[in-house]
């Protein structure tokens, strides 16, 4: 959607001036001692409020319900802060979390969708904004698949579970075709794994959160489990390790990838370790851009 897109300090500085622009209006939030605070907590609030599809009408209707007058005035004077910013960006500016939103108006005018079929994959949660969209594709469409990432023992497991917000993401789904008369097929379960080419791995990446786990009645050659007394131990048990492969079993550097979650725990160590064995390497890191000169 074209348009001149708010930037974050756009968006400070414009709801600054909207509550400006109704503070004679205002009780609660008239003295706050912290203007800068109060800014960021409205954009937090409006950025919850849009994201879950709540207008500020639906904010003054449940503030007119509300028995608690502390309460109800809050209620009040954020929906009146959030009007009047949109009020004041609405012929100037367009707001990245309405993207959705006039998404949605523009599908209700026309029948985008129709004789498409839609897949929707990699997802492990939807807002309120992306379920309205969703419901629009499921009306319009001529099918529509959702991957979701769960087994059948896991969707079918009762209570509490690991999987338990994957399926609710599936029931809300359901109860949404349920309600626009939408067919619901069976679903299909995708049990070939395919980004683990090696048995070891298929059972580790089936069985590593199970309270039921699965034992592999066969030698699993390739998985080694280490148990390093510190960092500094198990970047050295890799090291040393790629070294062996590469000298005693004709492997190439190149055929090696070393994967850790945060780059910070081992910052220094891994690089360390693999200048000692002389490996050569290289690291994908970000860096700054802001203390790197400028180049020609």
């Amino acid at each position: 959607i074209k348009g001149n897109y708010l930037t974050p300090a756009a968006k400070n500085m414009l709801m600054s001036v909207a509550i400006e622009n109704i503070e004679d209006q205002l009780k609660i939030y008239k003295n706050s001692e912290n203007k800068i605070e109060l800014v960021e907590m409205m954009i937090s609030a409006m950025t919850e409020f849009k994201t879950c599809a709540i207008a500020y009408e639906t904010l003054l209707d449940t503030g007119d319900k509300v028995v608690d007058n502390t309460l109800k005035n809050k209620l009040y004077e954020t929906a009146i802060i959030l009007k009047s910013f949109d009020d004041l960006i609405l012929d100037s500016y367009l707001d990245p979390l309405d993207d959705l939103t006039r998404l949605y108006n523009l599908l209700l005018e026309y029948n985008f969708f129709s004789d498409y079929t839609v897949f929707i994959d990699e997802f492990d949660g939807f807002n309120v904004q992306q379920l309205k969209i969703i419901e629009i594709i499921l009306k319009q469409s001529k099918n529509c698949y959702v991957t979701l990432c769960i087994d059948k023992e896991g969707f079918n497991e009762l209570g509490p579970s690991l999987f338990f917000p994957i399926k609710n993401v599936a029931k809300r789904l359901e109860d949404i075709a349920k309600q626009n008369d939408v067919k619901i097929n069976e679903p299909v379960w995708l049990n070939k794994p395919y980004r683990f080419k090696n048995q070891g791995l298929q059972k580790i990446e089936k069985n590593i959160f199970r309270i039921k786990k699965e034992v592999l009645d066969k030698d699993v050659s390739d998985v080694i489990l280490y148990e390093a007394s510190n960092s500094y131990d198990e970047a050295d048990f890799v090291a040393r390790t790629i070294k062996k492969l590469v000298v005693e079993e004709k492997y190439r550097y190149k055929d090696f990838i070393i994967v850790y979650r945060t780059e910070e725990s081992y910052k220094g160590i891994i690089d360390t370790a693999l200048q000692k064995y002389n490996i050569p390497f290289f690291m994908d890191i970000r860096e700054d851009i802001d203390y790197k000169p400028l180049m020609c």
